[in-house]
C-alpha cells in the first residue's frame, strides 16, 4: 500500500502528518525526544527520532486503525 505523506508544521516542535487526505495525527517534540499521537487521540508511544515517529503513524494508518 502506498500513501502521499505530507508533513505540514503547526507551531514549535509540533507537526501535522497527512496520509493521503487522511489525517494519520501529530508528532511533537525535539531532539531526541518525540511522540506520535493518533488522529483519534491515542497515543502511540516515544521515538527517538521525528522520523520514527512519523514512521509509527504511517503504519498505524496502513494497518487500517
Amino acid at each position: 500500500m502506498h500513501f502521499q505523506i505530507r508533513i505540514t508544521r503547526e507551531g514549535s516542535g509540533r507537526f501535522l502528518v497527512m496520509c493521503g487526505e487522511r489525517r494519520a495525527g501529530t508528532v511533537l517534540g525535539g531532539g531526541a525526544n518525540w511522540s506520535a499521537e493518533t488522529a483519534a487521540g491515542s497515543a502511540l508511544g516515544r521515538f527517538s527520532s521525528k522520523a520514527r515517529a512519523i514512521e509509527a503513524l504511517v503504519a498505524h494508518v496502513a494497518q487500517g486503525r
